[in-house]
Order: C-alpha cells, then structure tokens, then sequence
C-alpha cells in the first residue's frame, strides 16, 4: 500500500524532471522530508499530499490509488457485517446512508457482495 504510494511519487517527480530540493521549495518542505516521504520513511500530511496532487497534476486518488483500494474493500466487508442497533433514531436516514454508500462502493468495485 505504502510502497505503491512511493513509486508513484517517485515516478511523479522523476517524470517532471524536478529534484527533491526544488520539490520541497516548491512546496515549503526541506529535502530530507521529500526524501523521508519518497522512501516510505514517513506519510505526507494533507497539507503536503495537496501539494504533491498539485504539483504533479495527479488527484489525491492517483497518488494513493493503493490505500483508497485498501480502504474501500475493507468498508465493503465491514458494510456486510454492521452490527444494526434494534432502535436507530432515524431509521430511514440510516438505511439511506447505507444504501448509498454500498452503491457507491458497487460502483467502485463490481464485485462487492450483497449488503
């Protein structure tokens, strides 16, 4: 998942032709961060993962395609197991919020099983 993120960075920046330092000018960072965040070392902060998306024109899904992949499959098999109180407080907000949220977690991936 992590490594997945980095190869991309590392291929988003190698691609633009910029270095770590004028990287982390560009986005208020210091080398030794970039380079922390390149070798997996440490995760970007928002802040720094909006400035990545930016920078090298990929939205915040493209760079983390991996984790959003990681994320949505789990949801899905937690979707399947929610534990349903006996006495929601709004029942049919719930009921569409779930039933939302799986179609688009259908849309996502195809191959999700029924709720």
């Amino acid at each position: 998942m992590v490594e997945d993120f980095v190869l991309e960075l590392q291929q988003s920046r190698h691609q633009s032709g910029l270095t770590q330092e004028e990287c982390a000018h560009l986005l208020d960072m210091n080398r030794t961060q970039i380079s922390d965040i390149e070798n997996g070392d440490r995760l970007p902060h928002l802040k720094e993962i909006i400035g990545f998306s930016i920078l090298f024109g990929k939205s915040f899904e493209k760079l983390f395609a991996s984790v959003f992949e990681d994320v949505r499959a789990t949801m899905a098999a937690r979707l399947q197991t929610l534990p349903l109180s006996e006495k929601p407080k709004q029942p049919n907000w719930r009921k569409r919020t779930l039933l939302k949220l799986k179609d688009y977690l259908e849309s996502l991936n195809p191959n999700i099983n029924e709720v």
